[in-house]
């Protein structure tokens, strides 16, 4: 819950910059569904979420997770939170 609306008042905001009409309005370098798609990516990015929507380059691999950190499922423990408790 507490994630919606926390998206809701970026939502909103980026609505008030854009439909202002009072002398305050000011152009803009990018359209408002660019500037909240960058809001959200660099929210969920805080969250720990992984936000790069590029496939990896061919002949990479993914670096190794530390043989304590694994959980079997290749995610370590607690998520991007910290070590369960």
């Amino acid at each position: 819950m507490m994630m919606a609306l926390h998206i809701w008042s970026m939502a909103h905001g980026v609505a008030s910059l854009f439909s202002r009409g009072d002398a305050a309005r000011r152009k803009l370098p990018m359209s408002p569904e660019e500037l909240l798609e960058a809001e959200v990516l660099i929210y969920l990015r805080g969250l720990g979420f992984p936000t790069d929507r590029r496939p990896p380059a061919k002949g990479t691999e993914p670096p190794p997770v530390p043989p304590e950190a694994s959980s079997g499922s290749g995610v370590p423990p607690g998520g991007p939170w910290g070590k369960p408790k």
